[in-house]
């Protein structure tokens, strides 16, 4: 091995959770074994911290799966989804022969996968050690979609995976031989919340609500009417009632506020119940207002887990596109802050893939 350990990280194509989930585990990784990642991912680069910028050598965008296909935050569209199988299957031989070659040329010493099928046969073929981290795998939530052909071959893939870091909670993965089971993980800032609050303007006094979209959704989401004490982060997917304009309860998060920081700040997250922004919320202990999504097998086993949690309550989203949740964000305000999830499944996940290079060094 070499004097700093040479890590690929592959990422699937799909949302931001494979990418912040994945990203605070490279910095545990950073802190114990100062090593180069290599990333493969289509992931927004500027979800990738910071921190990591240093040991971060190479990058290639090209995406590495297909995931599933949204016609928004909320919604499965199953038609492109099974169109975007259909042509990644014809590409994958010639693109899995590439990473082979790549994987042999750059002398990697981990294959770090979170979850794209086709790094870990890759890895198998170049004779490289593979780590998955997953609390989902593609064959389950492809077999849940109907899409069998693409099921069984990612099953495939995975079973030839050397160990799979089980996140909680966990949807059934039994492609994989070997797991160890951590907990749940997500970022944490490494800011002060209430220094965060000041920058943003937020005052002692006042609760601070985060809703946390990834598109420009107006449909399923408009605020609640103006409140006393009650400040937004100005949302990227509001309705037209809710402009900056026409309310003066909205903050903005400038260039100096990143939006772990702000999960960080906030009193009540609004989201959708994805894995990363549910860790990122335990980890930073903020209560956490959920709603569904139609198509995600994944979403039964999410919500079943929150509905479990202090510190969490569901809405529908018809009442979320109302504007009529005024009631479930007081009585979260009214309840205590849950505790925050600590460092041990990061460190445990850590000591595992440190682990596997070791033992690929001997």
């Amino acid at each position: 091995m070499h004097k700093r350990p040479r890590i690929a990280v592959y990422l699937s194509a799909h949302g931001y959770g494979h990418c912040t989930r994945t990203a605070a585990l490279c910095l545990e990784l950073a802190s114990r074994l100062d090593p180069e990642f290599h990333l493969r991912a289509s992931t927004p680069r500027f979800l990738w911290p910071q921190q990591l910028a240093g040991s971060t050598v190479t990058w290639d965008e090209r995406p590495c799966d297909v995931g599933v296909v949204q016609s928004d935050d909320l919604t499965v569209d199953l038609g492109a989804t099974r169109g975007a199988i259909d042509r990644w299957r014809e590409a994958v031989p010639d693109r899995l022969e590439e990473e082979v070659q790549w994987l042999r040329s750059e002398a990697v010493d981990l294959l770090l996968g979170d979850v794209p099928p086709m790094a870990f046969v890759a890895a198998a073929n170049a004779g490289v050690p593979s780590v998955a981290v997953a609390n989902f795998s593609w064959d389950w939530i492809y077999e849940g979609m109907g899409f069998e052909t693409a099921a069984r071959e990612a099953a495939d893939a995975y079973a030839v995976a050397g160990l799979l870091i089980e996140l909680t909670p966990a949807a059934p993965m039994p492609a994989f031989p070997r797991r160890l089971t951590v907990g749940m993980i997500g970022r944490r800032s490494s800011r002060d919340g209430r220094e965060v609050r000041r920058c943003l303007g937020v005052t002692d006094g006042e609760q601070l609500i985060l809703p946390a979209f990834r598109s420009r959704a107006g449909d399923f989401l408009s605020l609640p009417a103006p409140r006393p004490g009650i400040r937004y982060v100005q949302p990227s997917a509001v309705g037209s009632s809710d402009t900056r304009g026409a309310r003066s309860d909205l903050v903005t998060l400038g260039p100096d506020v990143d939006f772990v920081d702000a999960v960080a700040a906030a009193d009540v997250i609004v989201a959708k119940p994805g894995y990363g922004i549910i860790g990122d919320s335990m980890r930073a202990g903020v209560r956490l207002l959920y709603t569904e999504r139609s198509g995600f097998p994944e979403d039964p086993v999410l919500r079943a887990w929150l509905e479990a949690q202090p510190g969490t309550a569901p809405i529908s989203p018809e009442r979320l596109a109302a504007g009529d949740w005024r009631d479930e964000l007081e009585c979260l305000l009214a309840s205590p802050r849950p505790q925050p999830v600590g460092d041990a499944p990061l460190q445990a996940a850590g000591e595992a893939i440190e682990g596997a290079l070791t033992g690929a060094a001997r």
